[in-house]
């Protein structure tokens, strides 16, 4: 197993790809290591229930941003795109 994919795996993120690893100061005058993902290609723009590919009806301001395992004494933040899909394959 690659360590890449080994790294997104203990921090919860699979079939995702690793674009950046940085560490970034929080205002708690703390650094945190901060990985930005994507989905694989073959996972984009698809429903998070039943997996269909749909279309995509919002764009949020921004990447969303979530609290992962910390690495050791950081705290460690993942950030990744993740528009609203639209599914007209499962019932509302």
């Amino acid at each position: 197993m690659r360590s890449s994919n080994l790294f997104l795996s203990a921090l919860g993120v699979e079939r995702a790809v690793m674009q950046d690893c940085v560490f970034e100061p929080q205002p708690s005058d703390q650094l945190a290591t901060v990985v930005r993902v994507r989905p694989t290609q073959k996972k984009q723009s698809r429903c998070a229930v039943c997996g269909h590919r749909c279309q995509g009806y919002d764009r949020r301001d921004g990447v969303p941003r979530w609290r992962a395992v910390e690495l050791g004494m950081y705290m460690t933040l993942v950030d990744a795109e993740a528009p609203h899909v639209r599914c007209y394959y499962r019932a509302p």
